[in-house]
């Protein structure tokens, strides 16, 4: 068609099911000629299945895409992605299948929020995805979602509510003996040991990087490892704080994949500061943020401002650390969150009153 609106016009004179039948028969030439490049086609595969009336190969096809758009960083289009194979999975009459297909949509797109209004809906749709599991019996999905209703009060600052969802994550993945639902859980359930029994919380992360190595989830590795390496600093183990920080830092390079780059730089740039490097701990910071700005990691971004922020105050940077420290402040609004937000505010008031403001 020369003409777009002559294009729009007559496909809007097919009748329904004619339409059908031709989104159903490209889709179908689609996977034929592309077998192994469903990556490639995937949304062009979701879309046409969608309007040819088949959700139960859209939707697999919506989360591909979804997984590819995230896997260069795109958060929103892959968020899009998974929102749309959410809203499908809902249409589909109430059954087991229907079941699984919303819990997935519903622990895909949990993994892409960004701000306040991202977090909030994920905590009500993941609830919804829980009701599912329970209802169908559907133990592993129904372990991943208590973990990641966890993990999403966690970012939030809400800790009181996540210790019971994330231990239930785990007990029941410990009870059906799978690695794949323990090592997630154990790392969150370290974190919360921190201040409590950070040597404990050593012990904790380090079964957790023992079993994200075993299972091969690199990016998860590289994660807990940082998180080990805080916990080693906590209870006076420098070098092995170091090493565990640099790990992390290798292994997310060595995989390339940008957030979790950006996590291991803030650790380890958490580390170098508290053993004097500062230095070494606003580069790290400074890496860190640019790659978090990057993808699109507002809550890393948050955390970085604000930890940048206190070497600025030791070395008397007052307009450096007064600049960090109030872009940290808005930012926490705009995320909803008030994790650690007491301790970068008091960072913040201690400069002013530097400043005599």
């Amino acid at each position: 068609f020369k003409h777009a609106l002559i294009r729009d016009a007559a496909y809007e004179s097919l009748l329904r099911e004619k339409r059908r039948e031709l989104h159903a028969r490209v889709a179908q030439a689609l996977e034929s000629q592309n077998a192994e490049g469903a990556k490639l086609e995937a949304p062009a595969l979701a879309m046409h299945y969608g309007e040819a009336g088949n959700p139960d190969k859209a939707i697999p096809y919506h989360i591909l895409a979804g997984e590819v758009a995230a896997d260069r960083n795109s958060l929103s289009e892959a968020r899009s992605h998974f929102e749309d194979a959410l809203a499908l999975a809902r249409s589909m009459p109430q059954s087991e299948r229907a079941a699984r297909l919303q819990i997935r949509a519903t622990l895909k797109r949990a993994r892409t929020a960004a701000g306040k209004e991202h977090f909030e809906s994920d905590l009500v749709d993941l609830e919804t995805a829980r009701g599912l599991a329970e209802t169908f019996e559907l133990k592993p999905r129904l372990s991943q979602t208590l973990y990641w209703i966890g993990r999403t009060h966690y970012v939030l600052g809400q800790h009181g509510q996540v210790g019971d969802f994330v231990q239930k994550a785990f007990e029941i993945g410990e009870a059906l003996g799978d690695p794949k639902l323990t090592a997630a859980p154990l790392n969150l359930i370290g974190r919360g040991k921190f201040f409590a029994d950070p040597k404990a919380a050593a012990e904790t992360l380090a079964r957790s990087v023992e079993e994200m190595h075993g299972l091969g989830d690199q990016v998860e590795e590289a994660g807990a490892l940082g998180m080990l390496s805080v916990s080693y600093m906590l209870i006076g183990r420098f070098e092995d704080a170091i090493e565990a920080a640099n790990k992390s830092v290798k292994l997310a390079e060595t995989i390339e994949h940008q957030p979790t780059l950006a996590a291991a730089k803030y650790y380890r740039g958490d580390i170098f500061g508290w053993v004097g490097d500062m230095k070494r701990c606003v580069e790290d910071f400074e890496h860190s943020k640019n790659l978090a700005e990057e993808s699109g990691d507002l809550f890393r971004v948050y955390l970085i401002l604000g930890e940048r922020g206190f070497p600025h105050l030791l070395d008397g940077n007052w307009s450096e650390a007064d600049n960090d420290l109030s872009n940290c402040v808005e930012l926490a609004g705009q995320i909803g969150t008030t994790f650690a937000l007491g301790k970068y505010q008091a960072f913040l008031a201690q400069v002013r009153l530097q400043q005599g403001r």
